[in-house]
């Protein structure tokens, strides 16, 4: 109801006790147990029951704030007739209570009415027999003042704790983004040593697989070869290779090639696959500490990276190896069944070797080169997502330690 005097209180009118319903009384008892005051109305005109001084005297804090009204003095008698009734009443009461009351008042509700309506005579004041105006002042002072400086202690104490949760939240976030950071720290150290000697290192020893394997393959292919051989002529008469044979051995020369070529990509792509595993168990320990907003955002972009690294290993497929495959397939095509013509006179295994050698380009160099090329280029874009990582955490820090700052609140309350 828009009364003024609303405006500093809730103001809740209970069932009595002694009701029929069950629920009316649970309903009065929580009322006065949250109370910061109580008004507790009897009528004049009934005798106080040993139930409802047990009721009055269960109440907790009564010297605080319970207030006793006893209504309907009115039907008492007339002014000063009824005078020796209330002091009884009144006596009786305070007996009962020992005294232990914020106020006790008896009072009719009716004329005080009456009076501000102007049913009686006109009247604008309230008759002072009504007990309405020495009521009324003591629930201005007591209740309607004090709540309103009730609620504002309260008000305060409400946001100061809830600014020293903010607090808490606060520093628990920063302390959790250092952490974090530190963590990523860790995860750039490991990445920078990891670009100063793999690709280098890795490119080198795939580069001497790669040639040792090629040896070995051309060895197998020289006993082929040598199988191959059929005398024509005399004994010394030179060794010519059929030409079905010459097509066999380029065949057979490419599928070893191949072979060469997958495994050691393969071998790549275990490589990589070691250092991405690597990356995920460094970062599951920051994916799990963030919130779950930040954490999908966190696993976004390290997907965007897989993403990444998949484009780039296509094009290590075809600007790599492909190339590697498409020259030496080239090149064995071009001038291998001229090579293989050539006279094959007292030509040993190791001749034979070096002259399958000869058929095919060059693979240490440019194996060791293309992937020392793309290992720079891999870490670089690890390395790049390591960064972006660590400015996000550093930003989410700075957001905890500014956005969410309360001492100007604390300020403010200090000086209030």
């Amino acid at each position: 109801y828009p009364h003024p005097r609303l405006r500093s209180l809730h103001f809740c009118d209970t069932p009595g006790f002694n009701a029929l319903e069950d629920d009316h009384e649970a309903r009065a008892s929580r009322a006065i147990e949250g109370a910061e005051a109580v008004l507790w109305v009897f009528d004049a005109n009934q005798t106080l029951t040993r139930s409802e001084l047990d009721q009055l005297q269960s109440i907790s804090d009564r010297s605080e704030r319970l207030f006793v009204l006893l209504n309907k003095i009115d039907r008492l008698g007339e002014g000063e007739a009824r005078r020796e009734a209330v002091d009884q009443l009144e006596s009786h009461l305070g007996e009962q209570l020992d005294g232990e009351l914020a106020g006790h008042f008896s009072i009719s509700a009716l004329e005080a009415l009456e009076a501000r309506t102007g049913a009686n005579d006109d009247a604008t004041d309230v008759p002072s027999e009504s007990g309405f105006e020495s009521f009324e002042s003591t629930l201005e002072r007591e209740c309607i003042q004090r709540a309103g400086r009730l609620k504002v202690l309260e008000c305060r104490k409400r946001l100061r704790d809830l600014l020293e949760r903010i607090r808490e939240t606060t520093d628990a976030l920063e302390a959790r983004y250092t952490e974090l950071t530190h963590e990523i720290d860790q995860l750039q150290s490991w990445l920078e040593e990891l670009a100063s000697d793999h690709p280098e290192h890795f490119s080198r020893e795939e580069a001497d697989a790669v040639d040792d394997q090629l040896d070995f393959a051309l060895k197998s292919v020289a006993r082929e070869l040598q199988e191959s051989l059929q005398p024509r002529g005399t004994l010394f008469a030179d060794m010519v290779l059929p030409d079905e044979d010459r097509e066999f051995i380029l065949d057979l020369l490419k599928e070893r090639l191949e072979a060469i070529l997958d495994r050691s990509r393969q071998r790549v792509s275990n490589d990589i696959d070691r250092i991405e595993s690597r990356l995920v168990q460094r970062m599951g320990p920051v994916l799990e500490a963030l919130s779950v907003p930040h954490a999908r955002s966190l696993d976004r972009r390290l997907e965007g990276l897989f993403d990444e690294i998949r484009v780039m290993e296509l094009l290590l497929d075809e600007r790599g190896y492909g190339q590697l495959r498409a020259r030496a397939f080239g090149q064995l095509e071009a001038v291998g069944e001229g090579r293989l013509e050539e006279n094959a006179d007292e030509v040993s295994e190791r001749q034979l070797r070096r002259r399958l050698h000869d058929l095919l380009p060059p693979m240490r160099g440019p194996i060791r080169e293309e992937l020392q090329a793309w290992y720079r280029e891999f870490l670089f874009a690890v390395r790049r997502f390591s960064d972006r990582v660590r400015r996000d955490l550093h930003l989410l820090q700075l957001e905890a330690e500014y956005r969410y700052d309360t001492s100007p609140l604390f300020d403010v309350l200090r000086n209030t």
